[in-house]
């Protein structure tokens, strides 16, 4: 089934560092997720709210959009993933970006003490508002011409 284009992912991945993806003067999310639908789908949700939303498919992907990124306020992300999981990439985000906000998103109980400074967490299933008012209080504010546009 060929999702529709607004759902189609944004190959962020595909950045170099001598190809950054554009300056936005809107808030960044980058999405991490293995799943290309839900990924889509939550990027597409983003971008509707005003904000530019990256995608990765893993922690590694992420790791390398992160470096390749001119702006980056937030990353919301799956737990369980191939490659890293979503803990091991916070802990690497963090090493080089410490005020970097993260919200982990997870359909399984989460053990608090592996959740770090910086870190909130987000239980499947959730209404899409509940990640979106997560992302507007760790994100600049979206500026008005952003909306209008």
């Amino acid at each position: 089934m060929k999702l529709p284009a607004f759902l189609q992912p944004r190959h962020a991945h595909l950045f170099t560092e001598h190809s950054r993806p554009p300056v936005e003067d809107k808030p960044t999310v980058l999405l991490v997720d293995d799943e290309p639908a839900i990924r889509a789908l939550l990027a597409a949700s983003l971008r509707r709210a005003g904000y530019c939303a990256l995608e990765a498919g893993n922690g590694a992907e992420a790791i390398t959009i992160a470096g390749a990124a001119a702006r980056l306020d937030v990353v919301v992300s799956d737990i369980r993933m191939p490659r890293m999981d979503g803990f091991e990439m916070a802990e690497a985000l963090h090493e080089s970006r410490p005020d970097l906000h993260i919200i982990l998103i997870s359909g399984y109980r989460v053990d608090i003490a592996q959740v770090g400074p910086g870190v909130e967490i987000l239980t499947k299933p959730f209404p899409q508002a509940d990640l979106l008012r997560m992302v507007t209080r760790a994100a600049p504010p979206v500026p008005q011409t952003a909306l209008s546009a």
